[in-house]
């Protein structure tokens, strides 16, 4: 087989194992970290007299979600799976 072939599928397999290594991080510790910002979120609501609801809360909360460090690894690993998949 050629080299280069074995260095793809070398190089695909560690992607792979990347992504699979950030989803179940992701799954993990994001639920905690939810609630970690969640619970900041009230204090903070809390700590200036804020008239917030739950829903908006919840709203606040889902947005710094989209952004988590756990999701973003993932996403990223996602991107680099597909640009070994699709480059080589």
């Amino acid at each position: 087989m050629d080299d280069r072939f074995i260095d793809y599928l070398k190089d695909l397999k560690k992607a792979f194992d990347n992504e699979s290594k950030a989803a179940n991080e992701m799954v993990a510790k994001e639920p905690a970290y939810r609630m970690k910002i969640k619970n900041a979120e009230m204090a903070m609501n809390e700590a200036d007299g804020s008239p917030f609801s739950e829903k908006e809360i919840e709203r606040n909360v889902e947005i710094i979600m989209n952004n988590n460090p756990y999701r973003v690894a993932y996403e990223m690993a996602q991107r680099k799976r597909q640009d070994v998949m699709t480059d080589g």
